[in-house]
């Protein structure tokens, strides 16, 4: 194929390609431009639709709200059926209202049918429970078969409470006659399918199928509702051959919307026919310019072919070594240029040649004495080398030998260091250790029992060792067992209670440490458990109140430590502060038992139940409940006391202790208020219940027998005041004048009764 055919070809299809790109981008940005106006256009008309449906439907929620404010106390289903006749002839849209009390039975309806019956769909207004205005939806009637809006609004009585509710319904073609008055007609001549469909995209209104009118979801309802999923209020894609714009429902002042979707479909080919129309005219357009643009390529392609064919002939000579070219162009263009160059270069090959061919000859004379002189100094440095050679030998020798002398001094030093930074480490993980050892014990201080001191306990033991497990005993009261108070690290006891023999650290009143491998002696209460594990008594030698044990979440977990020195040193430290706290703790509460309780019957003292009826009233006034308060003394115990003695008298008091305590409740307060006084604290006990309480407690005590030594027994009454919050008074003083009064009543009358304070005593 000949240059000037190929140029022409080349040429015309860059054109080609060019004139192509630019036919398919304009082609897309029109066609884009098209569907975002198409688009536009139909989310407009759509927003438009939706605000006079929304307006309609804000309307009826409006009578709604006046319709059930009328029936508001109206229980009489005459009464409201003719309120519903008075209603339907000012608002003739309604096309049924039916009413139905609270129990779901319908009382009037304007249709006249199921009076009496209990409705059968309530559930499906379950949304009326919660913050709802009204409900409203889109279903079949079930008289006659058609389409209806419903409204659901309760009805509530004069003080607020649900009444019923009722049920207001409109035909669909009122929604239908809407929709297509503003603008539904002129879409559909020009091919646009618009669906109206609930939350569900169940259709509600269709302008081009009737039989999708709630019975089927409506077309595109997949991708319109994963865009609403998204938080998308409105949108448009392409689906099916179709433009498919969604918006949903906005709203209308009070009115929320029912979540319901139009969904307007457009076919594209009546969305792109002016860009196709464009398209087809451009092509024509086109194909007349592409055969003007080929004529003139190819004079072109012949015009630069020409010269290029004698400079091809003249390259091929130069190639043969034929330098004697007749090479000349009478144009100036870059061609001809081309061409005088190419035969001005062969020239100046000419001459290049004729030189080189003359300084080939003496440069290989040259290379040859060069070469005889180059021979005689690799001689010389033949003999040099070999020197060289023996000189290196001899240094690598004593190299060597200094190396190892090297290698031993820096593994001395290595050794020295390692040792070093083992014993650095150790004093940080001590000082840190005591760090958080003196945190812990800090906390324990300020903890006010026992149960506060556990979680401490329990998180300082996992956070300074944490690669071990563990369980913390205590002794009970009396010392006859140890019951497992907390764990950390996973670890649950294999049984909550031990006994001195169970653990090998109480038996030889020291820490024991048993190994992964140890084969002998291992405490009971380890149970079935493999592993290490350290006990160690907690307490001085001579008062020992517990025992703390670690033990190995996985193996080799004590080893961490690097010796049993400091292991042991470590959970040692560790166990003598936690004894020291725990020890100070039991203390504490002994001494805050002291300061609360009388130490002869038990019972609280006289400041601690001030303090606890002052928390009780404001208790009562807070949760609106009573309080009963029961102030009884013992009749005469003073004779009692000077005839029998007063350890007598102290056996009687410490048996009537015993007995308030095992016959009040958990929330009661007994106390001993001075002499032979007691108070009881009753919460929320009303009147009757307080009164029933001392009557008990009266009867119980007279019939218990106060034997002293070898003596008869001593039949003991009580006189009892009984006084209730807030009926005989609002605060504790007041509480405890009436009580008073009432007990001074009772022995006024001739003791040996329960006598209830009257109102306004205090």
């Amino acid at each position: 194929m000949k240059f000037s055919v190929k140029l022409t070809l080349l040429f015309f299809s860059v054109l080609l390609a060019i004139y192509s790109v630019a036919i398919l981008v304009s082609y897309s940005m029109v066609r884009k431009t098209l569907e975002e106006n198409a688009a536009a256009s139909l989310r407009k008309s759509a927003f438009h639709v939706f605000i006079d449906i929304d307006q309609l439907f804000y309307e009826r929620m409006l009578d709604m709200e006046m319709l059930s404010a009328s029936l508001s106390g109206v229980y009489n289903g005459a009464v409201i059926g003719k309120i519903f006749r008075d209603f339907r002839s000012i608002y003739p849209a309604y096309k049924s209202l039916d009413y139905f009390d609270s129990d779901d039975i319908k009382v009037a309806s304007t249709t006249g049918k199921y009076i009496g019956e209990r409705f059968r769909f309530s559930k499906r207004f379950s949304p009326l429970e919660g913050d709802s205005r009204f409900i409203m939806g889109a279903d079949i009637l079930d008289y006659g078969d058609k389409e209806a809006l419903y409204f659901v609004k309760y009805v509530r009585d004069v003080d607020g409470e649900k009444q019923g509710f009722l049920i207001a319904r409109m035909m669909l073609g009122v929604l239908h006659e809407l929709i297509s008055a503003r603008f539904l007609e002129g879409d559909k001549a020009l091919g646009a399918k618009v669906d109206l469909a609930n939350k569900d995209g169940l259709v509600i209104f269709s302008n081009y199928d009737e039989s999708l009118v709630l019975d089927k979801t409506a077309p595109a309802w997949n991708l319109v509702n994963a865009q609403i999923r998204k938080g998308k209020r409105h949108g448009s894609g392409i689906n099916d051959n179709y433009l498919y714009v969604f918006y949903a429902e906005p709203g209308y002042e009070d009115f929320k919307g029912n979540d319901w979707v139009m969904i307007l479909r457009q076919p594209m080919s009546a969305v792109i026919k002016p860009v196709n129309e464009m398209l087809k005219k451009t092509v024509m357009i086109f194909a007349f310019t592409a055969i003007l643009g080929l004529l003139a390529i190819y004079l072109f392609a012949l015009s630069v072919s020409i010269p290029i064919e004698q400079l091809s002939k003249a390259a091929n000579a130069v190639s043969k070594g034929e330098y004697n070219v007749n090479l000349r162009s009478a144009s100036n263009d870059e061609v001809g240029k081309l061409v005088n160059s190419f035969a001005k270069m062969a020239g100046d090959l000419k001459s290049y040649k004729e030189y080189i061919d003359s300084y080939s000859s003496n440069l290989s004379r040259k290379i040859f004495e060069r070469t005889q002189e180059l021979s005689e100094v690799n001689k010389k440095l033949q003999k040099e080398l070999e020197e060289h050679r023996r000189a290196q030998e001899e240094l690598g020798r004593a190299k060597e030998d200094l190396e190892t002398k090297v290698m031993v001094r820096t593994s001395e030093l290595s050794r020295s260091n390692e040792l070093l930074l083992y014993w650095t480490k150790e004093l940080e993980r001590n000082n840190k250790e005591l760090d958080v050892l003196r945190q812990m014990v800090e906390i324990l201080q300020s903890c006010m029992s026992f149960n506060d001191a556990y979680p401490v306990i329990a998180q300082f033991a996992h956070r300074l060792y944490p690669q071990l497990a563990g369980v913390l005993y205590l002794y009970n009261p009396s010392k006859t067992f140890l019951e497992a108070v907390v764990s950390w690290g996973g670890r649950k006891p294999s049984s909550n209670i031990m006994i001195n023999d169970d653990c090998c650290a109480l038996k030889f009143a020291k820490h024991y440490f048993a190994t992964d491998e140890a084969k002998g002696l291992r405490c009971k209460h380890m149970g079935d458990e493999k592993g290490a594990y350290l006990c160690v008594p907690l307490g001085s030698e001579n008062d020992i109140i517990g025992v703390v044990n670690f033990s190995a979440l996985k193996e080799n977990s004590f080893d961490v430590w690097g010796s049993e020195e400091s292991r042991s040193s470590s959970i040692l430290r560790f166990s003598e502060r936690l004894g020291v706290s725990l020890s100070r703790l039991k203390l504490m509460e002994k001494l805050q038992e002291y300061s609360i309780k009388d130490s002869l019957t038990g019972l609280f003292n006289r400041r601690f139940m001030e303090q606890s009826l002052e928390l009780e009233i404001q208790r009562a006034k807070r949760n609106k409940a009573s309080l009963g308060i029961l102030m009884f003394d013992l009749d005469h115990f003073k004779e009692y006391n000077d005839t029998l003695g007063h350890e007598a008298g102290d056996n009687i008091l410490r048996k009537v202790g015993d007995f308030v305590l095992k016959k009040i409740r958990g929330s009661d307060v007994a106390c001993r208020y001075g002499g032979d006084e007691f108070i009881i604290i009753l919460p929320e006990a009303s009147r009757d219940a307080s009164l029933r309480f001392a009557e008990f407690v009266a009867s119980d005590i007279k019939n218990m027998d106060f034997k002293i030594g070898e003596s008869p027994g001593k039949l003991i009454g009580i006189s009892a005041g009984v006084a209730v919050f807030p009926k005989h008074g609002d605060t504790a003083h007041e509480l405890l004048v009436a009580a008073d009064k009432a007990l001074y009543s009772a022995k006024r009358a001739g003791r040996g009764r329960v006598v209830v304070a009257k109102k306004g005593s205090a």
